[in-house]
């Protein structure tokens, strides 16, 4: 029965990523063109901007390996990345279904600006396709080393790759993110609250990235670092080009 279970939540993990991204393009892009501007609603921003922590907070624990290792005692530790997929895909639709506007609107594009933004948005969604795609997308969602525990095999090997992208910055996927997030046709206050919220949470997230893989890699990454930023045009903080690991 468990092996049918973890079976289940393997295939259907895919599926549910699937159906999340087109939740997210009609939730960001399209959901706003219609109806009236909202109201000022403080109490209506507050749960906004919580929701955004239900979503945040267990998206960043499952990341830790320590809780990897926990959850391995009860599972089998390849379907931790479906296991992390599905957790992501119920909180976004949880954001998604609870999310109440409020706060009159900021900038609404119409005619040609209209068509512009939203061709761009594609862009964006495309931008952050591609980005999986570099990295692996069978890891970014779970679906590589679920493939492997169904084969009964070990996760294949998986090496720090500098290509396309990773040249010239060390998170593409967030940035596209990002740039998905706000690359909006109407911008409304709580629209702003969550491009805000998101913008701090994948800063930190990039950040908690670039230590796992220091982690993980070592000087090969620390070299990298020190000749890639994490996004363009950022000269300080932790996601600025840091100094080369010391000659041994």
């Amino acid at each position: 029965m468990s092996r049918l279970l973890w079976h289940a939540i393997g295939w259907s993990s895919q599926a549910a990523f699937a159906v999340l991204c087109l939740s997210l393009m009609w939730f960001l892009q399209i959901d706003t063109l219609d109806g009236t501007p909202p109201a000022w609603d403080v109490p209506a921003l507050v749960a906004d901007a919580a929701l955004v922590a239900a979503f945040s907070v267990p998206h960043s624990i499952l990341l830790l390996p320590r809780v990897r290792r926990w959850m391995a005692g009860f599972m089998p530790a390849q379907l931790s990345g479906a296991v992390f997929c599905w957790t992501s895909c119920l909180s976004l639709w949880a954001l998604m279904l609870a999310w109440r506007p409020a706060g009159p609107e900021l900038w609404r594009a119409e005619g040609q600006v209209l068509v512009a933004v939203l061709a761009t948005a594609a862009a964006a969604w495309l931008l952050l396709g591609y980005s999986m795609l570099l990295s692996g997308f069978g890891w970014q969602t779970g679906m590589t080393p679920f493939l492997a525990w169904v084969r009964g095999r070990p996760d294949p090997a998986r090496r720090f790759q500098r290509r396309s992208l990773y040249r010239h910055l060390r998170h593409p996927i967030y940035l596209s993110f990002l740039l998905v997030v706000w690359i909006v046709p109407v911008m409304t206050v709580d629209r702003l609250v969550l491009a805000g919220a998101f913008t701090l949470y994948i800063y930190a997230g990039s950040w908690a990235k670039d230590r796992r893989l220091l982690r993980y890699v070592g000087d090969e990454y620390r070299q990298y670092m020190a000749e890639v930023p994490g996004f363009p045009l950022i000269g300080i903080g932790p996601l600025r080009r840091v100094r080369p690991p010391a000659v041994r």
